[in-house]
């Protein structure tokens, strides 16, 4: 973890003196009626240290959602985000799980099983800006539906990975080049490291370092809430259409680490989660 660190801090300082103008494209380009299939491959092996004894969690996800657009208005874009499939194979906890939605032969029963089947085909309605980020609206129930049982803050689907299909290339941008980008969300912040290596036409292939660190409050706890501390290292590689910001494929590797505080006993968690995801 100290190695990874020094080495993020001098590709930081690297890019930073050789870094391009933040001239982004103006916005994404959407249509309205339009569909975008997004297909995710998850896996996570993560140890759970409470006290002095460790728990290996092991977690592989398929799943697939459909994004449609419905309306693009002056200042956001509205669409529905509705998952048409998922499949999960859990190990933890001293229990193994499964479940899959499409199959409709075999009984599954469960806390997994319950918190799933109920997002099958249930389109969310969200909000987009024209960079791509979801807006936080008032008016929905929908972020707390997402939020969900402890089961589903632990394997984090149902579109969570949404932001990941848009990308703003600099109209300057040439291969070799990078840019830096802060970004902060409730009480994490995250800056991302971006580097331009291929451009070929419209397509544009950029690796990333990422670092994610902060407050997470999520659902679960006592008094209703959990707060985790989260310090994460990622890198990965995203392919995308620099004249529509749609990115195509997507892959990400993190090395997690975690802490939180449950009754009293101070519980950490340290591993590895590798996200894939293509677009179409």
């Amino acid at each position: 973890m100290y190695k990874n660190t020094i080495q993020y801090i001098l590709f930081s300082i690297l890019i930073s003196i050789n870094a391009i103008a933040q001239n982004n494209a103006d916005k994404i380009t959407l249509l309205q009626g339009q569909k975008i299939k997004l297909t995710s491959i998850d896996t996570s092996m993560l140890t759970q240290m409470q006290g002095s004894n460790p728990m290996d969690m092991k977690t592989f996800s398929n799943s697939t959602t459909e994004i449609e657009i419905l309306d693009i208005q002056k200042e956001q874009i509205i669409a529905t985000q509705t998952l048409k499939h998922i499949a999960i194979d859990f190990d933890g906890y001293g229990q193994k799980m499964t479940y899959n939605s499409n199959d409709s032969n075999k009984k599954q029963d469960g806390m997994m099983a319950e918190q799933l089947k109920n997002k099958i085909n249930h389109p969310d309605t969200i909000y987009l800006s024209f960079d791509g980020k979801l807006i936080d609206n008032n008016n929905s129930k929908d972020d707390k539906k997402r939020g969900g049982g402890g089961m589903m803050r632990m394997m984090n689907q149902g579109g969570a990975n949404l932001e990941n299909i848009f990308l703003l290339i600099p109209n300057d941008a040439k291969e070799g080049n990078g840019w830096k980008k802060d970004n902060s969300k409730d009480d994490i912040k995250t800056q991302t490291i971006y580097f331009i290596e291929k451009i070929n036409n419209n397509i544009v292939e950029v690796s990333f370092k990422k670092k994610s660190k902060g407050i997470m409050t999520t659902k679960g706890g006592p008094g209703g809430e959990l707060k985790i501390d989260i310090d994460n290292l990622s890198d990965g590689y995203i392919i995308v259409d620099k004249s529509t910001g749609l990115v195509k494929s997507y892959t990400e590797k993190t090395q997690s680490k975690s802490k939180f505080n449950a009754m009293g006993q101070d519980i950490s968690s340290t591993g590895t989660i590798v996200s894939h995801q293509t677009i179409e």
